[in-house]
C-alpha cells in the first residue's frame, strides 16, 4: 500500500529542523578569528586599536571593527603559520627593563641625544619572546604613563615620538621597528626619546600619527615621562590572520625635568631618642608636588626593625635645594648605647641613597654638628 503522506504538522516541522540545521554551524566571523589564533580579543584589543596600520597588518585579518589605516612602509611579510593551537600561547615580556631615567631630547638635539639603557649595569633594554622562536616583527612606541594592559585605563599613544640611534633609521611617525629571525630575545640597542615640544600641539601631533582616535587626553599628558609599548606581530596564518603580543615597560622619566634624589649634607650625624631635634638636609633638586618624605630606619639580619617616614610639607622646602624637619622619636627610648641607623630621601618614584646616622641614649643626648 503506499505510505501515507505526513500530517500537516510534521510538514511545518520538517522544514523549520533543516533551517535550525543550516544555522548551527555559522558562527560570527570574529569568534571564529578569535578561536583560530587562541587570543583573548582583551589582550589584544590595545594593539590593535592604535597602529596597526604602522606595522602593515592585513585588514582581512583583523576583526571587522579593527581600525586599519592603509600606511604598510614597514609591512615585512613572513610566511610561517604561527604553530600549533594546542600548545601554549606566546607572549612577550621584558627581561631588563629601561633604566628608570634618561634624557629626552629636543628634534634639534638629535645628534646628540643618548640611547635608553637597561637597569643592569652597561645594558640595553631587553625582551623576551616566550612559546615561540621563529620570524616576527617588534614594534616600539611610546605611550602615556597611565596605559594599562589590564585594567580601566587604556593604552594610549603618547606625542614624544621614538628615534633611532643606528646609522640607518628605522622609524616612521614615532614607532621603532625590527624583524627578528629565530631569537626568543632581542635587544633594544637603538633607542632614543624625542622631546615633543610643544604641549599645545600634542593632540593634533596624535591625530596626525593616528587618525580616526579620540585623543582628547592629550591636554593632560605629561611630557616628561613616558612607557615603552612592546608589540610582537607574529607571521600570518592559514587564515590571514597575523597574533600580536603587547608588553609595556615600567615609567621612564625625563632626567632633566625628574633628577635624582641625592643628599649632599646633614646638619646633624645624630639625634636623642626622643625626637623633635630640628635638623636641615641639603639636597639636589627637588620638586614639592613629589611628595618628599625624609625616612629614618634600622635593618637587622636583612628585615626592617624600625622604619618611620617624617613627611615634608612645602613650606619645610627652601629653594628646591634644602629641606627642614624635626627627627622622629625612636622606637626604643631605654637605649644605654648609641644606635647606627640609616636616614634618605623618598618620594613617589625612588629613594636616595643611604646616609648613616645615630639615635643617642637620653643621658648622652646633645647636638652633634657635622662640619
Amino acid at each position: 500500500q503506499p505510505q501515507q503522506p505526513p500530517p500537516p504538522q510534521q510538514q511545518q516541522q520538517q522544514p523549520q529542523q533543516q533551517q535550525q540545521q543550516q544555522q548551527q554551524p555559522q558562527q560570527p566571523q570574529q569568534q571564529q578569528q578569535e578561536q583560530s589564533i587562541g587570543a583573548n580579543p582583551q589582550e589584544l584589543e590595545g594593539a590593535r586599536r592604535v597602529d596597526h596600520h604602522q606595522i602593515g597588518v592585513n585588514p582581512q585579518a583583523l576583526n571587522g571593527d579593527a581600525m586599519v589605516r592603509g600606511v604598510d612602509q614597514l609591512h615585512i611579510e613572513l610566511n610561517p603559520p604561527v604553530g600549533d593551537a594546542s600548545s601554549r600561547l606566546p607572549s612577550v615580556r621584558f627581561v631588563n627593563q629601561p633604566k628608570s631615567k634618561i634624557r629626552f631630547r629636543y628634534e634639534s638635539e638629535e645628534h646628540t641625544a643618548g640611547a635608553v639603557f637597561g637597569r643592569l649595569e652597561r645594558s640595553y633594554p631587553t625582551i623576551e619572546i616566550v612559546n615561540y622562536d621563529g620570524p616576527c616583527n617588534v614594534i616600539v612606541s611610546c605611550v602615556t604613563v597611565d596605559s594599562e594592559l589590564e585594567g580601566p585605563n587604556p593604552i594610549r599613544l603618547h606625542p614624544n615620538p621614538i628615534v633611532s640611534k643606528g646609522r640607518h633609521n628605522t622609524c616612521i611617525n614615532g614607532f621603532y621597528e625590527e624583524a627578528i629571525h629565530g631569537n626568543r630575545r632581542c635587544t633594544l640597542d637603538k633607542l632614543g626619546i624625542q622631546k615633543f615640544k610643544n604641549k599645545s600641539l600634542s593632540k593634533a601631533e596624535l591625530d596626525r600619527r593616528e587618525p580616526g582616535v579620540d585623543h582628547s587626553y592629550a591636554r593632560n599628558i605629561d611630557l616628561y615621562v613616558v612607557k615603552l609599548r612592546i608589540q610582537v606581530q607574529l607571521p600570518y596564518n592559514a587564515r590571514r590572520e597575523a597574533p600580536i603580543l603587547t608588553d609595556l615597560s615600567e615609567p621612564i622619566f625625563e632626567s632633566k625635568k625628574y633628577p635624582d634624589l641625592k643628599i649632599e649634607h646633614l646638619s646633624h650625624s645624630s639625634a636623642s631618642v626622643d625626637g623633635g631635634l630640628e635638623m636641615i638636609i641639603l639636597c639636589d633638586k627637588i620638586d614639592a608636588k613629589d611628595k618628599v618624605q625624609v625616612r629614618f630606619y634600622e635593618e637587622k639580619n636583612g628585615q626592617f626593625v624600625w622604619d618611620v617616614f617624617v613627611n615634608i610639607r612645602t613650606e619645610d622646602i627652601h629653594r628646591q635645594v634644602a629641606i627642614k624637619f624635626k627627627t622622629p622619636p625612636y622606637r626604643d627610648r631605654h637605649i644605654t648605647v648609641q644606635v647606627p641607623v640609616k636616614v634618605q630621601l623618598v618620594n613617589i618614584r625612588e629613594s636616595s641613597e643611604p646616609r648613616s646616622f645615630l639615635m643617642i641614649p637620653r643621658q648622652r643626648q646633645g647636638r652633634n654638628f657635622r662640619h
